[in-house]
């Protein structure tokens, strides 16, 4: 598969599946293509107390309701916008990580076209 970004040596791990559903994410008002680098290119420097391949990720949920909820708890957050992706195989590979069951982890492929995003809620 080819990367959007450049990833770390044995990154996805094995345990990265492809998506086939669809995917809440928080971004900004209208979503723009930096609504959608990883952690690591949004922040070059800063020291992540994750896995660098997380790191190198950005974060999803499988539920409305989970992300709702984040967007509630965290002040910084509650400006932003709820999108919806249907991700398909081709747009790169996705995995559980964290303490919320709803939160994936999602290394994006080239392939993934930002054109698919869909507002749902500012």
């Amino acid at each position: 598969m080819d990367w959007f970004e450049k990833l770390p040596v044995n990154c996805p791990s094995a345990k990265a599946v492809s998506p086939e559903s669809f995917y809440f994410r928080l971004g900004s008002i209208p979503p723009d293509e930096s609504d959608f680098w990883s952690h690591r290119k949004r922040f070059p420097y800063k020291e992540f107390k994750v896995d660098e391949c997380i790191a190198f990720s950005l974060s999803l949920f499988d539920s409305l309701e989970a992300v709702e909820r984040l967007k509630r708890t965290i002040p910084a957050l509650r400006k932003k916008t709820i999108v919806e992706l249907d991700l398909r195989p081709a747009d790169g590979l996705i995995q559980q990580t964290g303490n919320d069951s709803h939160h994936f982890s999602w290394w994006r492929s080239k392939e993934f076209n930002t054109e698919k995003i869909k507002i749902i809620k500012s």
